[in-house]
């Protein structure tokens, strides 16, 4: 019997599950840095283009050549990671979390309709009850927590969620080099937030700095490589599907180390997220298995 991992599917899904993993360390490290969403966009930007070039530099020294096409999906790529960087921790400091966190939980659903606009995806049963499901345990997780009044907040949540799904929708058809592509990613994050920081601001309190290095150089540059390298290997509704994990297990991870309890509904919401993310993948795992051994 062929291993797990011998198919193409297998093999995404642990790519990305690993990139959301080490991701939904953010919040927990956004709340050590504790610093405004200005400065945290702007450094978390330079480090992260400061740690892709670096990677591309050593693989290149390796002689791994690092490729950059210059291609819409390049750019893109990029630029919508880039932006939904930005609309995210500015969306955290204007609005409540659960707003922000709730508004991207529709990413499965914004890269649906992109990948069957743009990438003429189709969206089967399993895929839609995937993203009602995790949708459903989105709901109860944040259903208690949400404020009724919309705002600057929530449209920058939504922008970070469509600008995300369309990051994705880039990847998939992208030639460059992931470590290249999120590199511009980080650069415009960083030029972004300059600009409306009106110039370069440094962090006021020496603790911000090992949490912010070890978000901005290693969490976050790694997290979005393997974002970035997924729809390669899943279509890009599955690959927001699997990005819910990490709202579900961010928390957790706040809950360890400042002591926020989540709440009986969070474990509920987030059994029912984590539920539909195995079960899509169990689901396609299995198939594509037996689509294998069907050819030999």
């Amino acid at each position: 019997m062929p291993g797990m991992l011998d198919n193409r599917y297998a093999r995404g899904a642990v790519v990305v599950f690993g990139g959301v993993l080490l991701m939904s360390f953010d919040a927990a490290l956004i709340r050590a840095v504790d610093q405004p969403a200005g400065v945290l966009s702007l450094w978390r930007g330079v480090l992260i283009c400061a740690a892709m070039v670096l990677a591309a530099g050593v693989c290149h020294v390796a002689g791994v050549k690092q490729r950059w096409d210059n291609e819409w999906a390049a750019w893109g790529n990029g630029l919508m990671f880039g932006i939904a960087s930005v609309a995210f921790v500015y969306s955290i400091e204007t609005t409540s979390a659960a707003n922000t966190l709730f508004i991207m939980a529709t990413m499965p659903v914004w890269s649906a309709v992109l990948g069957r606009v743009f990438l003429r995806a189709s969206i089967d049963r399993p895929t839609v009850l995937a993203i009602l499901a995790s949708l459903a345990g989105m709901t109860v997780i944040f259903a208690s927590q949400l404020s009724s009044a919309a705002g600057r907040g929530e449209l920058l949540a939504l922008l970070a969620a469509v600008s995300m799904s369309g990051g994705f929708v880039c990847s998939s058809r992208r030639r460059s080099s992931p470590f290249l592509t999120t590199a511009v990613g980080g650069a415009l994050c960083a030029l972004t937030a300059a600009a409306l920081l009106h110039g370069f601001e440094a962090p006021d309190k020496s603790s911000s700095w090992l949490p912010l290095v070890a978000e901005g150089f290693v969490v976050m540059p790694v997290g979005l490589v393997c974002l970035s390298i997924g729809p390669k290997f899943l279509p890009v509704h599955h690959v927001a599907i699997f990005v819910l994990a990490e709202t579900v297990l961010g928390p957790v991870w706040v809950w360890l180390f400042f002591r926020e309890n989540p709440g009986a509904a969070s474990l509920v919401g987030g059994s029912v997220v984590i539920g539909a993310i195995i079960g899509l993948n169990m689901h396609y795992i299995r198939r594509s298995r037996r689509a294998g051994a069907g050819a030999t």
